[in-house]
């Protein structure tokens, strides 16, 4: 896809008649109906924070989702991002990352954290380096936080994720 063609792609939050088509997009981009499930059982317990997709021609190409970790207090976690093929490697995930990172800021989110490939999170500034004094239950190699507050970046105490991330 051309860069004329990712900026055609409209960024929004998830709408109730959107879940279908998200479903269907999760089940395809991981081969699988678990992380679908996951989310569903997130946005049961209320602990989505922020959903977004990418849409183009009433089709679905893009989502993210964040949650609410239960601590921290207040801290987000960005928990699925997800692109379908058509767009791999057109940065409509980096799009996605981006615009939910401006919108946890935005909505007070004192720090965002995800666990993933450093590589690809470290270039929209998490950092490893900031999570290490962070205890998790698993991940800890993996986990990074984009921290907006001041005392998050190095923070100690124990990080702790919804029940549904174990679920699936």
């Amino acid at each position: 896809m051309g860069l004329h063609t990712i900026n055609r792609v409209n960024l929004r939050p998830v709408e109730a008649d959107d879940q279908l088509a998200v479903s269907i997009l999760l089940g395809t981009v991981f081969d699988s109906p678990d992380p679908a499930r996951m989310i569903s059982k997130l946005r049961e317990n209320q602990e989505v924070a922020l959903e977004m997709l990418g849409q183009q021609d009433g089709k679905v190409y893009g989502y993210i989702a964040f949650t609410r970790h239960p601590r921290p207090s207040g801290w987000w976690g960005l928990s699925l991002v997800a692109v379908s093929s058509a767009y791999q490697s057109a940065g409509l995930g980096g799009r996605l990352i981006r615009n939910g990172l401006d919108e946890a800021r935005k909505s007070g989110a004192p720090a965002v954290t995800v666990q993933g490939d450093k590589g690809y999170y470290e270039r929209f500034g998490f950092s490893s380096h900031a999570a290490r004094n962070l205890r998790v239950s698993h991940g800890a190699d993996m986990t990074m936080i984009y921290p907006f507050a001041t005392g998050t970046s190095g923070y100690r105490g124990t990080l702790t994720f919804p029940a549904a991330y174990t679920s699936f």
